[in-house]
């Protein structure tokens, strides 16, 4: 473990593949999207491979509105729209790892502050784990921040909440994106392969350390 580790006051987690199984049918949910686009006369955004989802809904928006169509709102509410239904779908008090309630108490216990930062809505986020905020300081999903991660953003106002420095955080995660956000707000960075990606992709992203998931963290941290 890196020394640095040791003097951590917060951990910012991810949810789906960090705190809970990823349930999403992202292929499905994006060809939905793509679909929606084509009914609305768009032609595919030009995004990384594979895109992220949200950032693709905010491409098509942009589209319309550069045309100077009024459908703009229409589109971007029924696009939500699907990937709300999907969430909700995918989502079950089932798919929360058996041993995430036992990390982050124990992490209380020590100490250390945590926030959850996720991509997701907060009604599937509840859905799965209801009782989160009873575990957590801070909860921040989508509709609580103006861009979510991977912009910076989202990281920055939780530790504003939090009251504490990029140097004594680390963000956990499972996707290249929540290391990639981490290491541009300055924090460190645990990968955890609970998810869907490799070890090989964590460490191409620059995680400081990679772990199979978050039960060993506790013992990790002091």
């Amino acid at each position: 473990m890196p020394p640095h580790f040791y003097d951590i006051e917060v951990i910012l987690f991810d949810f789906d593949g960090t705190l809970a199984k990823l349930e999403i049918d992202f292929k499905a949910l994006r060809e939905e999207i793509l679909d929606l686009g084509a009914s609305y006369g768009l032609d595919d955004p030009i995004l990384p491979d594979p895109p992220y989802l949200l950032e693709m809904v905010g491409a098509f928006k942009d589209q319309i509105k550069n045309r100077q169509d009024f459908s703009a709102d229409d589109f971007y509410t029924k696009a939500m729209s699907l990937i709300d239904h999907r969430e909700w779908e995918a989502a079950s008090p089932e798919n929360l790892f058996p041993y995430t309630r036992m990390v982050l108490k124990t992490l209380h216990e020590k100490g250390v502050k945590q926030a959850v930062l996720t991509r997701n809505s907060g009604k599937s986020v509840r859905r799965v784990f209801p009782e989160l905020e009873n575990y957590v300081e801070v909860f921040l999903p989508r509709e609580k921040v103006g861009k979510p991660k991977p912009d910076i953003g989202h990281l920055q106002l939780a530790m504003e909440l939090l009251n504490v420095p990029p140097g004594k955080t680390v963000m956990v995660g499972d996707h290249p994106l929540d290391i990639l956000s981490g290491k541009k707000a300055g924090t460190w960075t645990v990968g955890v392969l609970s998810g869907r990606i490799q070890e090989g992709e964590m460490r191409e992203a620059g995680a400081d350390l990679v772990l199979s998931d978050i039960g060993s963290l506790p013992e990790l941290i002091s």
